[in-house]
């Protein structure tokens, strides 16, 4: 990780050399998905969850400037912002994938540390690794008149053929990240939308139906294997957790291009009524 730190190149665009780093850094994101997929091969401990947790606190702190590092550009770290949200996305794809729920609750419900060069250690939850990566969607965006919703995204997409994972399964891995921590969220803090994943992949949702996960909750069966990602007891403790994450999607989705987006609503893609309704 410390080899891609960003330098400008003379002549070059930043938003170009900034591309070249995130394409060195894919054998990177190629061996943790095979790490990942030998790992999940196993029966996993707390302490083995402990551990994979602490290690991805540490990629997670690449995003921020060092201590004591006070001359910076906003976007000099964005190629670290883009890695996390990429390989955050391909955990949760395969985690899913292989029916690891109480692992991949563990790690969308943990709080992570890290020193954001304030002077003093600042925590959060699983929405750390997906900052916004400036660098691709406004630089880039603006300087190429491209023209698109999310550089982010579409360089995902591009990035996931042949990644070993279907990008169907990173949006459907993207929503669920927005959704599950949309209902975890704490109405009482006056920072709660911080805490909120943010669906970059989302202008590809258009087409879908609903996500595997949430679609099979109609069944009481898949209900009780999953719910730990929601932090659910039983199906009426789900239910009132969706009421009340609707009032503050609301408020969430408030001044923001959700058509652009195509973030399909909590509404939609959990049917309240037909929650473990069936054996």
């Amino acid at each position: 990780m410390e080899k891609f730190k960003f330098s400008p190149v003379s002549d070059e665009p930043p938003d170009e050399t900034m591309m070249t780093i995130i394409e060195k850094m894919r054998p990177l994101r190629d061996s943790f998905t095979s790490f990942v997929r030998i790992l999940l091969r196993h029966d996993l401990q707390n302490d083995d969850m402990d551990l994979l947790r602490d290690y991805l606190e540490k990629v997670a702190q690449f995003q921020f400037a060092p201590r004591g590092v006070q001359q910076y550009h906003e976007y000099d770290w964005d190629n670290y912002r883009f890695f996390c949200y990429e390989v955050m996305l391909h955990f949760m794809a395969i985690a899913l994938n292989s029916g690891k729920y109480i692992l991949a609750a563990n790690i969308a419900n943990s709080t992570y540390f890290y020193d954001a060069n304030s002077g003093r250690p600042s925590h959060g939850n699983i929405a750390i690794f997906n900052e916004p990566v400036r660098i691709l969607d406004t630089l880039r965006n603006a300087r190429l008149e491209l023209r698109r919703v999310s550089v982010t995204a579409d360089t995902i997409k591009l990035r996931a053929e042949n990644s070993g994972t279907h990008f169907g399964d990173l949006l459907n891995a993207d929503l669920l990240l927005h959704y599950v921590t949309l209902l975890r969220a704490d109405a009482s803090s006056s920072i709660w939308r911080s805490g909120v994943w943010f669906p970059r992949l989302s202008p590809y949702a258009s087409y879908l139906d609903s996500i595997p996960v949430l679609r099979r909750m109609i069944s009481a069966q898949h209900f009780n294997r999953v719910k730990i990602l929601f932090g659910a007891q039983n199906p009426q403790d789900l239910r009132l957790k969706i009421t009340n994450a609707l009032e503050l999607s609301a408020q969430y989705y408030q001044g923001m291009s959700t058509f652009d987006y195509s973030i399909p609503e909590l509404a939609s893609a959990i049917k309240i009524e037909q929650i473990a309704s069936l054996p």
